[in-house]
């Protein structure tokens, strides 16, 4: 049920491609960058964050997903944790 959001991100010049970001989990974990709100918002990439003995444990890892979808001019970027728990350091597209 937690979540992280960064106001009024302007994505005037991001175009189709990726994002990366910045994270470490203890164990399994899953999230995604959503368009202005937690709950409706329209998602713009998805993670899975590989957890447990055989992964970088608690250990900063750089993710990179694909955009599913650009939003236009400035809005908010909510970030939900929809799985397990996650630090997030930074976001990069």
């Amino acid at each position: 049920g937690s979540w992280l959001c960064y106001s009024d991100v302007d994505f005037s010049g991001v175009t189709k491609g990726n994002v990366m970001v910045r994270v470490k989990a203890c164990a399994d974990a899953e999230f995604c960058l959503r368009d202005g709100s937690t709950n409706t918002g329209t998602v713009i990439a998805r993670f899975k964050v590989k957890g447990g003995k055989d992964a970088s444990k608690g250990e900063w890892t750089t993710l990179t997903a694909p955009l599913e979808y650009t939003p236009k001019g400035v809005t908010d970027l909510a970030i939900p944790c929809e799985l397990g728990a996650v630090d997030i350091d930074w976001v990069q597209f």
